[in-house]
């Protein structure tokens, strides 16, 4: 790993965010900002202990429009062009749009209620100069995340989603990057062809069951229900999980696994009368928060989700 720099300049910034509490939030915050408005190009690298893969990335804001372009570099070929909220295939592909990795850490939301946000050393990535930042939920129902911003800009250069031992759960670092170049207008050219069908917006169904229990800050995004089968959305601006409903066929085993970050737990829950339902809840959470969340879930008549306590 390459040493943290030491930097006279690095040691003063650090020594003037000691002194002011509020400086990892506002360092968040112009993370967010960077990554809507900086012009930067750049090949990224995103996964696990078990799977890596790369995409290349390129980003400009243009008379008040942003645009993407984003090209897989493993498996299947795949490159797209963003404008604003609209999608274009540049070549032949089947599948979902491509979702750029760093967009995951950018909800914007206020943090300062579940998370601790705090300033970490220096270091250097993809040759740039980096701050760390720490976020430290306040509970055990979610997981921590370090992210390094660039010095100049606060664009996100490198994160990390930590489980509850520190462990690296999943990693997405530039490993190639410029900042400030300007870009060709024909690199964002819109193609001849239609764009991509926008995704439905979320629904919010009325349904018959949902869970009794929440983590502290969580508040459903969606809900659709389709006879007996539910589908529910919920977030905490950073961290999601989704909630799955049906009607079992025969008696089921209860299921945990796991896949880099994200964890899936299946159990079967009764409701008074009887009535049995197969519970899945899939999310970038500690497996026993999803446990907990799918042995809450109830019919909606004895269901009224509430926060969980701090602990």
């Amino acid at each position: 790993m390459i040493k943290h720099a030491l930097l006279m300049l690095s040691l003063l910034l650090a020594a003037q965010a000691s002194a002011d509490g509020s400086s990892a939030y506002d360092w968040f915050g112009r993370m967010v900002q960077a990554a809507r408005e900086q012009n930067y190009s750049g090949v990224l690298l995103y996964g696990n202990q078990r799977h890596w893969d790369s995409l290349a990335v390129q980003h400009a804001l243009q008379d008040g429009q942003e645009y993407e372009r984003l090209q897989r570099l493993t498996g299947a070929p795949l490159e797209q062009l963003r404008q604003g909220e609209q999608v274009f295939f540049l070549n032949p592909a089947v599948g979902q749009p491509l979702q750029n990795p760093l967009h995951s850490f950018l909800p914007g939301p206020d943090l300062r209620d579940q998370y601790e946000l705090t300033l970490g050393g220096n270091d250097r990535i993809a040759g740039h100069y980096a701050r760390l930042i720490v976020l430290q939920p306040k509970d055990q129902h979610r997981y921590a995340m370090r992210l390094w911003l660039e010095q100049k800009t606060a664009l996100l250069l490198r994160s990390e989603l930590l489980d509850e031992r520190q462990q690296v759960l999943e990693r997405v670092q530039f490993a190639q990057l410029e900042i400030g170049s300007i870009m060709p207008a024909e690199l964002f050219t819109r193609p001849a062809s239609e764009p991509v069908p926008p995704a439905p917006s979320y629904p919010d169904d009325d349904v018959s069951w949902q869970p009794d229990w929440l983590p502290a800050g969580f508040s459903r995004l969606a809900a659709r229900q389709q006879g007996d089968d539910i589908q529910l959305l919920f977030s905490d601006g950073l961290a999601a999980f989704s909630v799955f409903v049906d009607r079992p066929a025969a008696t089921i085993a209860p299921l945990q696994k796991r896949w880099g970050a994200t964890a899936a737990v299946v159990q079967q829950v009764k409701n008074e009368a009887g009535e049995s339902r197969r519970v899945t809840v899939v999310g970038e959470l500690p497996a026993t928060t999803l446990q907990k969340i799918a042995g809450s879930v109830q019919p909606v008549a004895a269901a009224a989700p509430k926060a969980a306590q701090q602990e």
